[in-house]
Protein backbone atom coordinates (compact mmCIF):
# COMPACT_ATOMS: atom_id res chain seq x y z
CA UNK A 1 0.00 0.00 0.00
CA UNK A 2 2.84 2.38 0.87
CA UNK A 3 4.55 1.88 -2.51
CA UNK A 4 1.28 2.42 -4.36
CA UNK A 5 0.67 5.65 -2.42
CA UNK A 6 4.19 6.89 -3.13
CA UNK A 7 3.93 6.13 -6.83
CA UNK A 8 0.63 7.97 -7.06
CA UNK A 9 2.21 10.94 -5.26
CA UNK A 10 5.06 11.00 -7.80
CA UNK A 11 7.80 10.25 -5.27
CA UNK A 12 11.18 9.52 -6.91
CA UNK A 13 11.37 5.79 -6.16
CA UNK A 14 13.19 3.34 -8.43
CA UNK A 15 11.43 -0.03 -8.62
CA UNK A 16 13.58 -2.99 -9.59
CA UNK A 17 12.22 -6.38 -10.61
CA UNK A 18 14.85 -9.00 -9.68
CA UNK A 19 13.10 -12.06 -11.04
CA UNK A 20 14.92 -14.51 -13.28
CA UNK A 21 14.05 -14.94 -16.95
CA UNK A 22 12.35 -18.22 -16.01
CA UNK A 23 10.22 -16.42 -13.40
CA UNK A 24 9.17 -13.92 -16.06
CA UNK A 25 8.23 -16.66 -18.51
CA UNK A 26 5.90 -17.98 -15.80
CA UNK A 27 4.49 -14.54 -14.86
CA UNK A 28 5.19 -12.15 -17.80
CA UNK A 29 4.21 -8.90 -16.12
CA UNK A 30 5.69 -6.27 -13.80
CA UNK A 31 4.74 -3.31 -11.67
CA UNK A 32 4.29 -0.38 -14.08
CA UNK A 33 7.56 1.47 -14.53
CA UNK A 34 9.68 -1.19 -12.83
CA UNK A 35 13.11 -1.87 -14.30
CA UNK A 36 13.87 -5.54 -14.84
CA UNK A 37 17.36 -6.80 -14.13
CA UNK A 38 18.17 -10.46 -13.77
CA UNK A 39 20.05 -10.73 -10.45
CA UNK A 40 23.29 -11.71 -12.19
CA UNK A 41 23.15 -8.61 -14.43
CA UNK A 42 22.56 -6.19 -11.56
CA UNK A 43 25.74 -7.42 -9.90
CA UNK A 44 27.72 -5.93 -12.77
CA UNK A 45 29.00 -2.40 -12.00
CA UNK A 46 27.49 -0.91 -15.17
CA UNK A 47 23.90 -1.09 -13.99
CA UNK A 48 22.10 2.21 -14.40
CA UNK A 49 20.79 2.97 -10.92
CA UNK A 50 22.58 5.72 -8.98
CA UNK A 51 23.64 4.44 -5.54
CA UNK A 52 21.93 7.36 -3.79
CA UNK A 53 18.51 6.41 -5.24
CA UNK A 54 15.72 5.16 -3.04
CA UNK A 55 15.15 1.68 -4.42
CA UNK A 56 12.36 -0.84 -3.96
CA UNK A 57 13.35 -4.34 -5.00
CA UNK A 58 10.99 -7.22 -5.58
CA UNK A 59 11.47 -10.80 -6.66
CA UNK A 60 9.44 -13.99 -7.02
CA UNK A 61 9.98 -15.03 -3.41
CA UNK A 62 7.21 -13.93 -1.04
CA UNK A 63 9.74 -13.42 1.76
CA UNK A 64 11.86 -11.11 -0.46
CA UNK A 65 15.07 -13.07 0.18
CA UNK A 66 16.76 -12.22 -3.11
CA UNK A 67 15.65 -8.60 -3.17
CA UNK A 68 16.70 -7.80 0.41
CA UNK A 69 20.12 -9.41 0.02
CA UNK A 70 20.82 -7.82 -3.36
CA UNK A 71 19.94 -4.26 -2.38
CA UNK A 72 22.27 -4.18 0.59
CA UNK A 73 25.06 -6.04 -1.20
CA UNK A 74 25.08 -3.46 -3.99
CA UNK A 75 25.52 -0.63 -1.53
CA UNK A 76 22.25 1.25 -1.97
CA UNK A 77 21.63 3.53 1.00
CA UNK A 78 17.82 3.56 0.86
CA UNK A 79 16.70 0.00 0.17
CA UNK A 80 13.26 -1.49 0.58
CA UNK A 81 11.86 -4.90 -0.31
CA UNK A 82 8.31 -5.17 -1.53
CA UNK A 83 6.48 -7.15 1.13
CA UNK A 84 5.06 -10.28 -0.48
CA UNK A 85 6.75 -9.62 -3.81
CA UNK A 86 5.00 -9.14 -7.12
CA UNK A 87 2.22 -11.60 -6.34
CA UNK A 88 1.17 -9.63 -3.24
CA UNK A 89 1.05 -6.48 -5.41
CA UNK A 90 -1.12 -8.25 -7.97
CA UNK A 91 -3.40 -9.86 -5.35
CA UNK A 92 -4.00 -6.39 -3.89
CA UNK A 93 -5.56 -5.49 -7.25
CA UNK A 94 -2.84 -3.06 -8.31
CA UNK A 95 -1.98 -2.64 -11.97
CA UNK A 96 0.67 -4.67 -13.74
CA UNK A 97 2.00 -4.33 -17.28
CA UNK A 98 3.40 -6.90 -19.73
CA UNK A 99 7.09 -7.75 -19.51
CA UNK A 100 9.13 -9.83 -21.91
CA UNK A 101 12.70 -10.73 -20.94
CA UNK A 102 15.33 -9.45 -23.35
CA UNK A 103 17.99 -11.86 -24.56
CA UNK A 104 21.43 -11.27 -23.04
CA UNK A 105 23.59 -8.67 -24.78
CA UNK A 106 26.44 -10.59 -26.48
CA UNK A 107 28.72 -7.52 -26.09
CA UNK A 108 28.44 -7.60 -22.28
Amino acid sequence: MELKRRLEAGDPVVIVDLRTALDIETAPYRIPGARWFAPEVLKHPTHEIPSDSEVVFYCAEPREATSAWMGHRLGFKQVHSLSGGLEAWRRAGFDVEPLTPKPPDPRA
